[in-house]
């Protein structure tokens, strides 16, 4: 069985290739625009990864049953309680490194897990599975290096909060109190469970 990852984020693959869990890459087509208004930080998180997992399109060379993972990561600050998503350009992620320096972040990935099948003339989803998964974080990026840090790490541009534990970003990297993969992107422990509860072997 390959899992189908609706996902581009090289992070994510790497945990799936560490874990040895066979996968593809296929495409969502969500704008993630979710209204956070009344929402916490796990409900966002699980809300824009359902988001996804309605704009995949399967497609005829995906075999039944197929197994589908969405997932998206977003950080909130404790000071301030704001939501902090991937940067728009560099000049906003300094800015949001600055607001992550500035005290401990609550960092969240959720994801949507189904299993769909092909009836004969229509796929249908057959089991439904959505969680959330996160660790408080603690970074104090050292400005004198912040430069160095953006061109070693081209994917902070990417990354939700500009932040990222690997490579150079473990010279930021205070504490960590939850779950490793879940900060990475993808919380590899829960997603097991849920893959052996779904079926997927």
């Amino acid at each position: 069985m390959i899992l189908s990852l609706a996902s581009k984020s090289q992070s994510r693959q790497q945990l799936l290739r560490d874990a040895h869990i066979p996968f593809e890459v296929i495409e969502h087509n969500s704008d993630e625009n979710i209204d956070p208004a009344g929402k916490t930080l796990k409900e966002l998180v699980i809300a824009i990864a359902e988001d996804k997992m309605k704009t995949v399109e399967m497609t005829g060379t995906m075999e039944s049953p197929s197994f589908i993972l969405t997932c998206d990561s977003l950080v909130q600050t404790h000071k301030c309680k704001t939501f902090l998503g991937k940067p728009r350009d560099m000049e906003h992620a300094r800015e949001i490194l600055k607001i992550v320096g500035q005290g401990p972040i609550d960092v969240e990935s959720g994801c949507c897990l189904e299993k769909r099948v092909f009836d004969g003339t229509a796929w249908v989803t057959e089991k439904k599975m959505s969680w959330a998964t996160g660790a408080v974080v603690e970074m104090i990026p050292d400005e004198s290096v912040i430069e160095e840090y953006f061109t070693a790490t081209p994917g902070a541009l990417h990354a939700c909060g500009a932040s990222t534990i690997e490579g150079f970003g473990t010279r930021f990297l205070k504490s960590t109190n939850g779950s490793y993969t879940a900060i990475i992107g993808l919380p590899i422990f829960e997603l097991c469970e849920a893959l052996r509860e779904i079926g997927f072997k």
